[in-house]
């Protein structure tokens, strides 16, 4: 494969990761509304082990997943004003 066309590639998951990532965000802002989800200690380690699993327990993924949910968690403590 040219290296334009996998980059084009790489492009287009970008894109798509970015669309779903901010889907999530809109959805947390939403659960902020509603008491939000807050600091669900065991609801944070099965998200987790899904990503483990998902990714044949690949560490990349799991690290990434935990800066995400930091970040999210972040978003919806602003949402709810704490």
């Amino acid at each position: 494969m040219r290296p334009e066309v996998i980059r084009q590639q790489v492009e287009a998951i970008d894109a798509r990761i970015v669309g779903l990532l901010l889907q999530r965000a809109r959805l947390v802002q939403e659960a902020a509304r509603y008491g939000g989800m807050l600091n669900e200690a065991r609801k944070r380690q099965e998200t987790l082990q899904r990503v483990r699993y998902r990714a044949e327990h690949h560490n990349m993924a799991e690290r990434i997943y935990r800066t995400l949910l930091d970040e999210m968690l972040a978003l919806e403590k602003r949402e709810a004003g704490l």
